[in-house]
Formats: structure tokens, C-alpha cells, sequence
């Protein structure tokens, strides 16, 4: 009577997940592209905050929170998102 049962694997990627991906890239413009080293899974509309330490450049992002206005993953350099970080 105590033998049987089952389970599910339900997938838990909510939007505010503490996901890590690690940036290859950034560029200084009005909005900044940030190159990803990995498939990064994100969408429009999602916000992300940068943790970026001095020893890594670009210090100017540290703890700051963007909104993702643009995705590529279809370049040779694809992985990227557009944040709107002037």
C-alpha cells in the first residue's frame, strides 16, 4: 500500500531567478549592448542587475538594475541584450 506514488519535474524559471551569466562584452552608448559569454534565456521586458567588480572594467554598471529593450541571438556574436544604461 505504501510502495507506489509518482512525481513531476516542473521547470522553475521565474523572472527574477538569481541566474548568473558572465559578460564578455559591453558597450558605451546610450543604451548599453552586453555580450554574454552563454544562451542567455532572457526576454524583452525582463530587468537585470549588474554586479561588476573593479578588477573587471566597466565598474560604471556595478549594482545597477536595466530593463532589457532588445535581444540577439542570431549573430556570429549573438548572446546579447540592449539595456536601457546610458
Amino acid at each position: 500500500a505504501g510502495t507506489t506514488g509518482s512525481f513531476r519535474v516542473i521547470k522553475f524559471d521565474p523572472i527574477f531567478y538569481p541566474r548568473h551569466r558572465y559578460i564578455t562584452k559591453v558597450t558605451q552608448a546610450a543604451q548599453a549592448v552586453v555580450t554574454l559569454s552563454v544562451t542567455h534565456g532572457y526576454q524583452v521586458g525582463q530587468k537585470v542587475r549588474f554586479v561588476v567588480p573593479d578588477v573587471y572594467g566597466m565598474s560604471q554598471l556595478n549594482n545597477l538594475q536595466g530593463t532589457i529593450t532588445a535581444i540577439d541571438t542570431t549573430t556570429t556574436t549573438g548572446n546579447s541584450i540592449t539595456v536601457d544604461i546610458d
